[in-house]
């Protein structure tokens, strides 16, 4: 028996032929303009190709500017001061629930007032008491809760320092 040599088939080439890319990703080329944007970006949000010319956006209007308050505004020496007593006081001590700054605006502009609550905190509020000395205060009211106050000035600015306990949790 002779083995005779036998012809292969060449199998035709299955891999796709894909043309390369110039621009972009996918099979889509990236938009040249703002325009082609636009239409890209309104097709693919509502599925809806908008037909004509794409008007441009309007730049920006400038916003008005805040209005400003003459630097010999009564009031502002006074809060100023608040403000820089109400950090000097949230510096040394614990994180309050809130802080307010009370100006006497119209009737009293130097006068300023810091209001630093401690929700049901006494001993934060005895840490207080530590760092700013002044005057402790203690007020039952009607619905059997105490309602403790702390009174200092720092700089010259009356500060208040106040927390609001149950009846239970005193007793406890």
């Amino acid at each position: 028996m002779s083995l005779q040599p036998t012809e292969i088939p060449v199998l035709p080439d299955l891999t796709p032929r894909v043309a390369p890319l110039a621009e972009g990703h996918g099979r889509h080329r990236a938009p040249k303009t703002s325009a082609e944007w636009y239409r890209r970006l309104v097709r693919r949000s509502t599925g809806v190709t908008p037909v004509g010319k794409v008007l441009p956006i309007p730049p920006v209007a400038e916003a008005a500017p805040l209005p400003t308050r003459p630097a010999s505004d009564p009031y502002r020496p006074g809060l100023f001061k608040a403000l820089a007593a109400a950090e000097q006081a949230l510096s040394l001590c614990p994180v309050p629930t809130s802080v307010t700054v009370q100006t006497g605006y119209l009737h009293a502009p130097a006068e300023v007032k810091v209001y630093v609550h401690q929700d049901r905190e006494l001993t934060k509020l005895h840490a207080y008491h530590a760092v700013l000395g002044g005057e402790l205060t203690e007020d039952v009211l009607g619905s059997g809760q105490r309602h403790h106050q702390l009174h200092a000035e720092v700089h010259g600015v009356p500060v208040q320092v106040w927390t609001l306990l149950d009846a239970e949790a005193v007793q406890a």
